[in-house]
Order: structure tokens, then sequence, then C-alpha cells
């Protein structure tokens, strides 16, 4: 009943119930002990994670007896299986559910975490889950309402929102970084123009991706489609025809809602050239 009962104060924590809500969940209850029992849970799933990589790490150099010969087989739910750990013991440190991690981690210029976790549970109250919706001008009254609820300064709006946008670029660095660290040395260039290009010749280094990933090219914008608002691209997933439009932007700015929305109409005309395939 112990573990039960420490399991619902933790989900309840990782949800965002406040301490003192969670303190009168049982009498006797005090923040120091709650504190004090997720700081040891947090001991324990690192440990676990770090001693699972180092099975890993282990079995890759031959340092581990024949009844760990199933480790390589299952290199891949073993990796799964940390990074799940890990997600779950930081979103305990924080205190804030797993999509909201990436608010939790937003630093100011000095380094320092820009959000407090009242802050971040109000946003999430306000469907300001996702970094798209934090930097969308349109729901800056949301953002500064779950500032107001959390009574902070409410002209706070603005240093959150210039590091959901610093967020973003770091997130375009990790995501390139990662897939040049995952694939072959020979699709180094491919990964650089794919980050690196804009406009048309980010069109031709995605359907250089498409082709070496074997996704088919149904038709494609080309000269001879000029002014008939056709796709850049429309391909074949799974037996279904997938609309691709393209659109691009230089450093942090945003791609605008009418260039966002061109896809509906770009499929309107896709539709009407279908029979003609």
């Amino acid at each position: 009943m112990l573990a039960v009962n420490a399991a619902d104060l933790t989900i309840n924590w990782i949800n965002g119930t406040s301490l003192i809500e969670l303190e009168q969940s049982f009498d006797g209850l005090r923040a120091g002990v709650l504190r004090d029992m997720y700081r040891t849970l947090v001991g324990h799933l690192t440990g676990f994670a770090d001693i699972v990589v180092g099975i890993i790490v282990a079995s890759d150099v031959g340092e581990l007896p024949a009844e760990y010969a199933w480790v390589i087989k299952e290199r891949g739910l073993l990796f799964r299986t940390v990074r799940r750990v890990r997600q779950i013991t930081r979103s305990i440190a924080r205190g804030v559910p797993e999509d909201l991690l990436w608010l939790a981690d937003l630093e100011d210029a000095n380094h320092r975490f820009l959000c407090r976790r009242p802050e971040i549970i109000a946003c999430s109250k306000r469907d300001l889950c996702t970094l798209e919706q934090i930097v969308d001008p349109g729901r800056k009254t949301d953002l500064i309402e779950a500032l107001r609820e959390a009574r902070s300064d409410l002209e706070r709006w603005k240093l959150i929102r210039a590091g959901a946008i610093k967020y973003r670029v770091e997130r375009t660095e990790r995501r390139k970084a990662s897939h040049a660290r995952r694939l072959p040395k020979e699709c180094d260039d491919t990964v650089t123009n794919f980050y690196a290009r804009r406009g048309v010749p980010f069109e031709e280094s995605l359907e250089h991706c498409f082709k070496a990933v074997a996704i088919k090219i149904v038709d494609r914008d080309d000269a001879s489609k000029k002014g008939k608002s056709f796709p850049d691209f429309v391909i074949e997933l799974n037996g279904r025809l997938v609309v691709v439009e393209c659109k691009s932007s230089e450093g942090a700015s945003d791609i605008s809602l009418g260039d966002a929305t061109d896809v509906f109409k770009k499929q309107e005309s896709t539709i009407s050239t279908r029979s003609h395939w």
C-alpha cells in the first residue's frame, strides 16, 4: 500500500498538482517528505538507466559472459527503455508532464531556467504546450493570463517567447547533429544540404531524401505546371497519395499564415488533375 500511495503521489506531482494539495492527501504528510521521496526516486531511476547503459557498453566490447548474449539482440529495446526512464526522471525532477519538459528547459542569457513550475502548469491549462503555441503572436493573451495565474511579472511573456525562439533554433541544430551522427559518413552532404538550403534548392534536397528512402514521387511541380498552383510534391505512402508543399525561412523567422495554409489550395489543384495520372 505504501508503494501504491507513493506512485500515486508521484503521478499527481508530475501532472502538476501543487505540494500544498499533495500534503493534504494524508494526515501528517509534509512537503519535505515529498521532496525527499522524489529526490530518492530520481536517484534510483538514474542509477537504473546508468546500469542498463553500462550493460550495453560492456556487451559491445565483449566483457560480458555468455548468459548476457541477449543484450546484443535487445539493444533497441534497452536503448528505448533508457530513454523512457530518463524522460520520466526529468519529469519527476521538474514536476511537470513530459510534453512540457521543453518549456522547463528554456534558459535565459545567463543559462538560468526561465520558467517556474507554476508558470509551466498554468500554460498547460491554457493549452500552451508546444513551442509553436508559445511563439504564436495570436496566443500572447493566453501566455499573459498564464503568468497572471502563476503570480508572475506579466512582462515576462517577452522573455519566455524569446527563450522559446532561441530554443527552436537550437532544436534544429540538435536534430541536424543527430542525423549526422546516426547516418553513414556518405550522407554528410545530404544532411548539410537539407538543413542549409532554402527555396528550390531545398526542394531538390528533399527529392534526394525521398529517393534515398525509397519513397515514390508520383508527380512534382515543374516549369510545365507554372501558374497552375501545383504542389511541390505528390508522393505515395502506403498506397495513398500525399501532397507535400515546401516553405522555408531564414534564421528564426516564422512562415506566414498564408504560406503555411497554401498546401490546402495545392491539394485541391492535385485532386482536379488526378485523372491525368
